[in-house]
């Protein structure tokens, strides 16, 4: 996010301040402590949201600006996680079978999913018929 943060003055010798004082070198003289994402972990940044005290936002004592990046992860599914669709029928995922224990169609595919039919008329909606 471009955090930085001053290095200490007292681990350089007289003569470094001396020079920095004069030359004006002060660009170098941070630390860059912004915030990563972790070695192992991967993802999108799917947003980024700045708060400001001159926006009106409450921030923390001390603060005067608030960044927050939302990193999207893909990852595999497990039971308890909540599943969507796009007419607004959700449900949650109570089991994960082999595909030999799956329903098949007359074909002989297998099912991917399988919804629960009490979870599509609460929504009325044509969409998902």
């Amino acid at each position: 996010m471009g955090k930085v943060t001053p290095k200490g003055e007292s681990d350089q010798p007289p003569e470094e301040k001396l020079l920095r004082a004069i030359f004006g070198e002060k660009a170098r003289d941070v630390r860059d402590n912004s915030l990563r994402v972790p070695n192992g972990e991967k993802g999108r940044v799917v947003d980024v949201r700045v708060f400001t005290r001159e926006q009106g936002d409450e921030l923390p004592p001390g603060a005067n600006m608030v960044v927050r990046a939302y990193v999207a992860q893909k990852r595999k599914i497990q039971v308890g996680d909540k599943m969507a669709g796009r007419h607004g029928n959700k449900g949650i995922i109570s089991r994960i079978l082999p595909i030999e224990d799956m329903p098949y169609l007359p074909d002989g595919r297998p099912m991917d999913i399988v919804l629960n039919p009490l979870g599509v008329p609460s929504r009325m909606n044509v969409g998902q018929v």
